[in-house]
């Protein structure tokens, strides 16, 4: 055998050769590998630009966007063009391009609803819907354009139409809900479906006042009832959240067919409306109500109700986050109010004469609504801080009424007396409340020979007639 292999040396390369072999596999398959993996993660290489120009196509999609900018620019300029401007001779040709307007509101919720549904391609779905609920929020601003095309004989026209359009902004939500199979949260249904409608109804009934009177409406006490009635809608979302300390106010439950979780769907349809109402209030309705009393300005202070509301429409949305960076939701709380008060005092209204004869304006409820909010964090949360400012704001905003009082009391000594006695009843009713709230039971003895039960020797006997019987 050895003779055989030395006469033969062609059979040692033979035997050499696979290690070398093997060596030069596991490399060209390493290579190979990685080379898969690259091309499995979408890496293509950096000097093929055509190759990263697609792949960065198909990621961002601009089509949808230039789409809806385009739509943007043309309804823009049916609006403001001659022929279909504004005017009540331009109602009819306003009404056909928002009509199409709404056909690609249709077709843009169809294409979300296929690439969502079937998982064809859900980040593009879900940038689908993101625009349709900016078209949503009258982001055109067709429903203000409408109704200011609307004379008195048919402004019945306008409502008509944009009461089909709130229909229909109900029916694209609800029947995204329903075929991504998205738990309800009826407090954010109930704010997002409650914004649009302020969006879509408050422009025909200024435009109503507008046509109707132009002298006899308080634009002032109209604008500050518009900002309250946009305010007190994110009540339900504040209020069904207020306990949550950790959670945000929809669970983060994944779903197949959105793609993400469920708070995200969520956080679209509230956060969107929850940006357009007060700029479209400021943009449009301001701007409406100024046709009506060209006097009309410094009504900064009926933005605070829905500056106070707003901070903790946001605590609920993003309580995660604002836990992550406040030291406490007590210290935001006391924090939030504290500069939202500063707000309500720089834009205290200076001439209180536009509000008519009224003790309670603006300004006034403004600080009630403070105050009563942080009796309500006192109450809810034990905030102490709040309570005591709540308390520092009652002294200084009634010390009026406590001065007259004091006054009142000084002013002889049978008053004095008097008051002195009231607050003494007042005392001891508190003191009484307080013994009732922390009595404790009395302690029981069961020694026989203390006749401690029932408070005389009757139970000692009977102790005594138990043990008897025992015995015998």
């Amino acid at each position: 055998m050895s003779e055989n292999n030395q006469n033969h040396p062609a059979s040692n390369n033979l035997q050499q050769q696979p290690a070398s072999t093997n060596s030069a596999f596991k490399q060209n398959a390493e290579t190979q590998n990685s080379t898969e993996a690259d091309d499995y993660l979408g890496l293509p290489p950096e000097e093929d630009l055509l190759v990263s120009f697609k792949k960065w196509l198909v990621d961002n999609n601009p089509f949808y966007l230039l789409s809806v900018f385009f739509m943007f620019w043309g309804l823009y300029l049916a609006s403001v063009d001659g022929a279909t401007g504004r005017g009540p001779e331009s109602l009819k040709g306003l009404l056909i391009f928002y009509a199409v307007e709404n056909i690609y509101e249709l077709i843009m919720f169809a294409m979300a609803l296929y690439l969502l549904h079937k998982r064809v391609n859900q980040p593009h779905g879900r940038l689908l819907v993101f625009f349709m609920i900016i078209f949503l929020c009258d982001a055109t601003m067709y429903q203000s354009v409408i109704a200011n095309s609307c004379a008195i004989d048919t402004i019945w026209i306008g409502a008509a139409v944009s009461a089909l359009y709130f229909i229909l902004a109900a029916l694209k939500i609800g029947l995204l809900i329903h075929f991504l199979r998205i738990k309800i949260c009826y407090e954010a249904l109930f704010y997002s479906l409650a914004s649009l409608a302020l969006l879509y109804f408050i422009p025909h009934i200024i435009n109503y006042l507008v046509i109707t009177n132009t002298s006899n409406y308080n634009v002032w006490w109209i604008f500050y009832d518009i900002m309250i009635a946009a305010a007190l809608i994110q009540l339900p979302v504040i209020a069904a959240n207020w306990n949550k300390k950790y959670d945000d106010f929809v669970d983060e439950r994944d779903n197949k067919y959105w793609g993400a979780t469920e708070l995200y769907f969520y956080k679209l349809i509230v956060i969107i409306p929850f940006i357009a109402v007060p700029v479209q209030i400021l943009l449009n309705a301001a701007s409406d109500l100024k046709s009506i009393d060209h006097s009309f300005s410094n009504f900064d202070y009926g933005f605070v109700p829905y500056i106070l509301f707003s901070a903790f429409f946001i605590q609920s949305v993003y309580k995660k986050l604002i836990n992550s960076y406040s030291i406490s939701l007590n210290a935001y709380d006391f924090t939030c109010t504290l500069v939202i008060f500063a707000a309500a005092v720089i834009t205290r209204p200076i001439d209180i004469s536009v509000f008519g004869d009224t003790a309670l304006y603006p300004h006034r409820i403004n600080i009630f609504l403070i105050v009563a909010a942080n009796i309500v964090f006192f109450v809810t949360r034990k905030n102490y801080m709040s309570i005591s400012f709540a308390a520092i704001l009652g002294l200084y905003y009634t010390k009026s009424y406590y001065y007259g009082v004091i006054e009142y009391i000084n002013s002889s000594t049978v008053t004095r007396a008097a008051a002195f006695i009231t607050v003494s009843f007042i005392m001891l009713a508190a003191g009484f409340a307080l013994s009732l709230s922390g009595r404790t039971p009395a302690p029981v003895s069961l020694t026989a020979g203390s006749g401690s039960i029932n408070g005389g020797g009757e139970a000692s006997g009977k102790i005594k007639e138990s043990g008897e019987g025992k015995n015998s």
